[in-house]
């Protein structure tokens, strides 16, 4: 996923703590930032 838009930290299950700034790019598996996405924190990224 692209982070669109500064979100700051995003934490997952295991206690991973992922920074979200603007144009970062991170390997999530899409049911984990499923929200962000449709709030337009983040994109899908293709490739």
């Amino acid at each position: 996923v692209r982070c669109l838009k500064d979100h700051g930290e995003f934490e997952i299950e295991d206690g991973t703590v992922i920074l979200l700034k603007k144009n970062s790019q991170h390997f999530l598996p899409r049911w984990k930032c499923e929200q962000l996405i449709r709030q337009g924190i983040l994109e899908h990224v293709v490739s």
